[in-house]
């Protein structure tokens, strides 16, 4: 009996939550407050050893980003700084390689046009999965009503391999999404018009506009389910697209924000493993058992 007891005490696992986050800030430095002297396109990774985090990439159709914006203003259209009254932080300005007259209005010319950037996270641990919760970031349009974004996720799962989602915003998800920051266009067919989601200005005392976004950005949290990202996933890109404006106008991102809250061990996020047909098998309570999560050699898997 005691040896089964300290057995069960070796295996047992504390099951308590914790938080991890993933977080690109997407700011830049800048003397002047528009032109970017250095550009942050890491992210800080909180909760976690074994989560790893891409530098954001972007695809053909966006410049390189080389300018910010430091300032926003509320709707009395007093000038606020983003990051406190002093220093140098600004946020990374998203600019098309297109000229204005060329703008690209719809969502799915934009995208083929690489007009895009990605946020690469992925969970190293064989043991583990992501097991996302939400994933949030604020966004402004600045100088210009033009600019519509929308986004998808492109995943890695064991059983269902690479695929990505539709779209994200619509109709039906925007306000739910936003919280009302910002407007949607439906599309309708007249000439001119430019369908889809367009976050707040980063002005708000400019028509079109209202006064949810007195931080200067839309703030915009989609809960994640299995729907969206199966419980298998262990690698997540959420790319944003954004369109309509050319390469004199831009948006603004800010804090995109992956968190999940996963079992302390992993426990909730185990891979399937092949078990040694010879070896007896214990659930964590260190009890013999022959289904459910076991515990066989030391290792963990789901019958």
């Amino acid at each position: 009996m005691k040896k089964q007891l300290l057995f069960a005490a070796a295996m047992f696992v504390s099951i308590a939550a914790s938080a991890q986050t993933v977080v690109y800030p997407c700011t830049s430095t800048s003397e002047d407050g528009k032109k970017a002297t250095a550009v942050n396109n890491d992210a800080t990774i909180e909760g976690s050893t074994s989560i790893e985090a891409a530098t954001i990439s972007w695809g053909s159709g966006v410049l390189e980003p080389s300018t910010c914006q430091k300032t926003h203003k509320n709707v009395a259209g007093e000038s606020l700084n983003y990051f406190g009254e002093e220093g140098t932080t600004c946020v990374t300005k998203w600019v098309p390689v297109v000229a204005s007259d060329a703008a690209i209005k719809k969502l799915d010319d934009a995208y083929a046009a690489g007009q895009y950037i990605d946020f690469k996270i992925s969970e190293t641990d064989q043991s583990k999965y992501l097991d996302i919760k939400s994933i949030a970031f604020n966004a402004a349009r600045y100088g210009t009503d033009a600019v519509r974004i929308n986004a998808k996720l492109l995943i890695g799962s064991d059983e269902a391999g690479e695929t990505e989602t539709e779209w994200l915003f619509t109709g039906d998800t925007w306000e739910s999404y936003t919280g009302g920051e910002g407007f949607w266009t439906e599309a309708t067919g007249a000439e001119g018009e430019i369908p889809g989601y367009g976050p707040a200005r980063e002005d708000a005392s400019k028509a079109n506009t209202n006064d949810k976004n007195e931080d200067g950005f839309s703030n915009i949290v989609i809960p994640i389910t299995n729907d969206i990202i199966p419980a298998d996933a262990y690698e997540v890109t959420l790319r944003i697209c954004f369109y309509g404006i050319g390469s004199n106008k831009a948006l603004g991102l800010n804090n995109v924000t992956f968190t999940s809250e996963n079992l302390a061990t992993g426990v909730e996020n185990v891979r399937v493993a092949t078990p040694s047909v010879d070896a007896p098998t214990y659930n964590i309570g260190g009890r013999a058992a022959k289904s459910g999560l076991l515990i066989q050699k030391g290792k963990k898997y789901v019958k």
